[in-house]
């Protein structure tokens, strides 16, 4: 699945975050928190996603909006596995509280997928909450979706564990494509989060950032074959031995 925006698809992407979850969660019932989505849609793919003992959607919220400033009832600490948060919308600036708020609805270890504006990366106001993420949390996963052709500078999907990372724990990071498929894909030493004030430089990817710059692979660990050439489908010749050599090989022929 390419999809450049999950706005055009998101019945795909909450199919995307409901099977990732199934392959992460330990094995018993999830009990499902969504914040953001369409309660009727989101129920019929839940059903298409997970087996009936897995799946337990316990509540919807339409927006962060109305569960951090309405009258709803806040849910008990660790009443939740997965939380799904749309939170696009959202003011940035005025999302921290809401932010712990939700994720303290987890259980310890619980995951949390968050959909989020691509400025998240970049952004100052956005800076309390990454440092929360380093700090208290463990990021598992950012993915990042294509720009669409209107413009839209995307949006991004941050999975979350609800405990503190450890020492010498990896992040996924990837962009285009879907979560489950992206085209571009790095795992990284998850200092390397707290190290850097802005994300969005740690993405590895060729399309356009949301500031119009090109990204960057910076803060890799080695070098990859997109350092050296640019890979595009062609022929499949069935003998990769002819066209791979090894590190001895290359050497030999040097």
């Amino acid at each position: 699945m390419n999809y450049q925006s999950p706005a055009s698809s998101q019945s795909q992407l909450d199919h995307d975050i409901l099977v990732y979850a199934d392959k992460i969660i330990p094995r018993g019932p999830i009990r499902i928190f969504n914040i953001g989505g369409d309660p009727q849609s989101f129920s019929f793919t839940l059903a298409n996603a997970l087996s009936p003992d897995r799946a337990q959607i316990s509540r919807t919220i339409l927006t962060l909006k109305r569960f951090s400033h309405g009258n709803t009832k806040k849910p008990e600490a660790g009443s939740f596995e997965l939380l799904v948060c749309d939170a696009r919308d959202h003011d940035l600036s005025k999302m921290a509280e809401p932010f712990l708020q939700a994720v303290s609805s987890l259980v310890r270890r619980g995951r949390a997928a968050w959909i989020l504006p691509a400025e998240f990366l970049h952004s100052p106001e956005a800076l309390f909450i990454r440092q929360a993420l380093t700090d208290r949390l463990t990021v598992t996963h950012i993915h990042r979706f294509e720009p669409d052709a209107a413009g839209d500078a995307g949006a991004i999907l941050v999975w979350v564990g609800n405990a503190p990372a450890a020492h010498d724990q990896k992040v996924v990071l990837s962009q285009g494509g879907s979560p489950l498929s992206p085209l571009f894909l790095v795992d990284l030493p998850i200092s390397i989060l707290s190290e850097a004030e802005e994300w969005s430089g740690l993405i590895p990817g060729e399309f356009e950032s949301a500031e119009g710059n090109e990204t960057t692979t910076a803060g890799r660990t080695g070098e990859v074959l997109g350092d050296f050439f640019d890979v595009m489908p062609g022929l499949e010749t069935g003998d990769d031995s002819f066209f791979i050599l090894s590190e001895d090989e290359i050497n030999a022929r040097a």
